[in-house]
């Protein structure tokens, strides 16, 4: 029975070696990702791992998908470039308003319900600063 132990082991072994050597050959390969340009259009960028933080990238997907903001008594209405809502909610998600209680996204809209419409203002100005 040790021996049925001790060949076990050892078929796990080479596995968990492809793994981490895969994991290891990611490291550093560049990545395509999809990104609207200055004209609202989607394009493919290459994108190195490490290259910015994520501060920075959600910086750039609110700048580049966000078309207008707007408030509606406690909700702040964001329309997006086409096909960028999901991606500018993420964003905002990360930002983590504490006075966002959750947020929508559509396909070029973005409904956050905000606790109160008194603090609507404030968080309008916290996603257009970023």
């Amino acid at each position: 029975m040790a021996d049925n132990k001790a060949v076990n082991q050892t078929a796990a072994k080479p596995e968990e070696a492809k793994a981490d050597k895969k994991a290891k050959a990611n490291d550093g390969k560049k990545k395509l990702k999809k990104q609207a340009d200055k004209n609202g259009k989607s394009k493919y960028i290459c994108v190195t791992p490490g290259s910015a933080s994520f501060g920075e990238r959600y910086a750039r997907v609110l700048q580049d998908g966000m078309v207008s903001i707007d408030q509606a008594d406690n909700l702040v209405v964001i329309k997006t470039v086409s096909g960028m809502a999901m991606a500018v909610a993420a964003a905002i998600d990360a930002l983590e308003i504490e006075e966002i209680v959750g947020s929508i996204a559509g396909d070029d809209t973005i409904m956050c319900a905000v606790r109160t419409a008194d603090l609507v203002p404030a968080v309008i100005e916290k996603i257009s600063n970023k």
